[in-house]
């Protein structure tokens, strides 16, 4: 173990994309707090120096390449987030778990379903999942693999040495129903973000004026996306039944070109997908209310976001987020059909935007900081770490691999896909080729020449 207590390493798709819950930001935070953490992702656009992508030759297995690495060798625990995301093979967790410690965070309900990320009204999961009446749902599939998908998920997790993690009380239902999750350890820990980033504005007016709003708008703030669970929908028809003579201004994060249609009914700003917590905190403190209407949702980090920036969340019954946002004492959860009547009801009423705006503040503080985050992990890391047990075949398995392991098996401080596999492009007379991130320079022959 490092002089620290204990070496981490997190596995994931990702480093960027969905950095506050994928293992990236939480290995800052550990590192913070004089505990190694290292990143391993499938895909890699930070310039952080703990965070690896992995090089796996075309004939290579991504999770035998995994295990036989230095990152994995030398880490008392090992992390694993959205995983189903990458070319992880879960069919290799019996013998991971049995030669680390391992957790896994449930972001969603994929490992409790044959397909499925969500199974809205399905309660098959609860049983076996056969004959599956949601093959267009994500992760749609045109063929029923559902029993196949749910026997290979539960044989690989029940033959596991695996503890999970789930954000809120929704999973953790979910979870504890799931037999493919049966006798199996479960930890739950909400998510913590950098409050000192995602904070109230100290004048609400001079956040505006720095985005070119005016003061006295009302300015509503949401993702606008094509994903089907997010609840687009739900907003769009909300704004169509919108009255009022009052400014109403939009921010929209992620996907451009999504709001046409209100183009001459309100002032629009679309920003696209911002990878600068420090630009989407921003954000944040010139908005008023944030519309979250998922129609599922496993935890919702921008609502933790939002209330951190002391801003009242509005979303709908039936996912996390009614108790994420501590509905009706701090966030607005309400039915599909009453979400365009709260919305109108709230523009009306500023004193109440502002009082649930200071008590979303508060009860951010008290559960989502940073600091609670990173010490309920590390509990969490020493728990699984003290009751994993290690049999005689896989400490000598460990020893071997390690015996034989390459010294140089990954990379650093690469972008993009082919900045570390392969590139080339012309320059000039010269032909430059960059393999695995080293550049060589050749001279292009004179095809006229002899």
């Amino acid at each position: 173990m490092s002089v620290f207590g204990f070496k981490c390493l997190q596995i994931g798709n990702a480093d960027l994309v969905g950095n506050k819950f994928n293992g990236h930001n939480l290995s800052i935070y550990l590192q913070e707090y004089n505990i190694e953490s290292k990143h391993l992702v499938s895909k890699k656009l930070s310039k952080a120096q703990n965070t690896y992508v992995l090089r796996v030759k075309k004939a290579e297995n991504y999770t035998d390449a995994i295990i036989k690495d230095r990152l994995f060798l030398e880490a008392d625990i090992v992390h694993l987030h959205l995983i189903h995301c990458t070319e992880f093979n879960i069919n290799y967790l019996p013998i991971l778990t049995r030669l680390k410690p391992t957790v896994i965070t449930l972001h969603e309900p994929f490992f409790t379903t044959g397909h499925c990320l969500y199974a809205f009204n399905c309660d098959k999961w609860k049983k076996f999942c056969f004959d599956c009446p949601n093959l267009d749902i994500p992760l749609k599939t045109g063929f029923d693999y559902s029993s196949y998908d749910f026997l290979t998920k539960k044989l690989a997790i029940q033959n596991s040495n695996i503890s999970a993690i789930v954000a809120s009380d929704y999973m953790e239902n979910i979870v504890n129903k799931s037999p493919i999750w049966y006798g199996k350890k479960i930890y739950k820990l909400p998510f913590g973000i950098n409050q000192d980033v995602f904070k109230p504005a100290s004048n609400k007016a001079l956040a505006k004026k720095r985005l070119r709003i005016d003061e006295d708008s009302i300015v509503l703030m949401f993702r606008a996306t094509k994903n089907e669970f997010k609840g687009l929908d739900y907003i769009k028809r909300a704004l169509h039944g919108l009255k009022t003579d009052k400014k109403i201004v939009i921010l929209a994060v992620e996907k451009k070109g999504l709001l046409k249609e209100f183009k001459h009914k309100f002032k629009i700003k679309e920003y696209g997908w911002i990878y600068d917590d420090e630009k989407l905190a921003e954000l944040y403190r010139a908005a008023d209310l944030f519309l979250m209407p998922s129609k599922q949702e496993a935890f919702g980090m921008m609502s933790i976001e939002a209330m951190s920036s002391g801003v009242p969340v509005v979303s709908i019954k039936g996912t996390s987020l009614e108790n994420i946002t501590n509905s009706p004492e701090c966030g607005f959860s309400v039915e599909p059909e009453q979400f365009c009547e709260t919305l109108q009801k709230l523009i009306n009423n500023p004193a109440l935007i502002k009082e649930k705006a200071r008590l979303s503040l508060d009860y951010a503080r008290q559960h989502y900081g940073k600091k609670s985050y990173v010490k309920g992990m590390v509990e969490i890391y020493k728990d699984v770490i003290r009751n994993h047990s290690q049999t005689e075949e896989a400490k000598l398995t460990l020893e071997q691999l390690k015996k034989y392991a390459p010294k140089n098996t990954r990379t650093i401080n690469s972008t993009r896909k082919r900045d570390f596999i392969y590139s080339r492009k012309n320059i000039g007379n010269q032909a430059v080729t960059t393999i695995f991130g080293i550049k060589f320079k050749t001279k292009i022959k004179d095809k006229g020449a002899g």
